[in-house]
């Protein structure tokens, strides 16, 4: 579990560490949730949304390989689907979900991109493919090839590395007595 502390406090769980980043350091820089509140609303259901359901659609895509991967591929597609008209309301036909630059909700769907490419290497399918959710894909390229993401954005290969070292380690603690 992610932990910030701020001034000798504890602030646990990422999308509220990312809220409180936000109100602490008020114009310290670019706000990261909308300013207004129905847009604010929005996007935190849309943040809790991904954080519920992304890691559902990793482990499904890790069905791809080891069960039925057209029920697997529906699954995702079907997640991933909510998130491209998703993106559409939120980023009002800009450039990132907060709009012409990111915010709250690309910071929290951007943190799943690098296993989005993790799976796309263990399976062979894109995940976030040009056809089925344009808008995500762009969206997506452009989160990793901005100023604040590209020198920190994690390696696809080492991401598959470290989820094939927690897998054995899971198993073998499994079969521990």
């Amino acid at each position: 579990m992610p932990v910030l502390l701020h001034g000798g406090r504890p602030v646990c769980e990422s999308l509220v560490i990312v809220q409180y980043v936000d109100e602490a350091f008020a114009g310290a820089g670019p706000r990261i949730l909308p300013i207004d509140p129905y847009d604010r609303a929005v996007h935190r259901f849309w943040a809790e949304y991904a954080d519920a359901k992304l890691p559902t659609v990793l482990r499904t895509l890790r069905g791809m390989i080891d069960g039925d991967k057209a029920e697997a591929a529906k699954q995702v597609a079907a997640a991933l689907g909510q998130l491209e008209e998703a993106f559409a309301g939120c980023s009002k036909g800009r450039h990132f979900f907060a709009g012409d630059d990111v915010g709250f909700l690309d910071i929290v769907l951007g943190s799943y991109v690098g296993w989005f490419r993790a799976a796309e290497l263990v399976t062979g399918q894109p995940v976030l493919d040009e056809t089925r959710t344009p808008r995500l894909a762009a969206w997506a390229a452009r989160f990793c090839a901005h100023d604040a993401v590209r020198d920190v954005k994690p390696d696809p290969v080492r991401l598959v590395e470290f989820g094939e070292a927690l897998r054995a380690a899971l198993a073998a603690n499994a079969s521990r007595p």
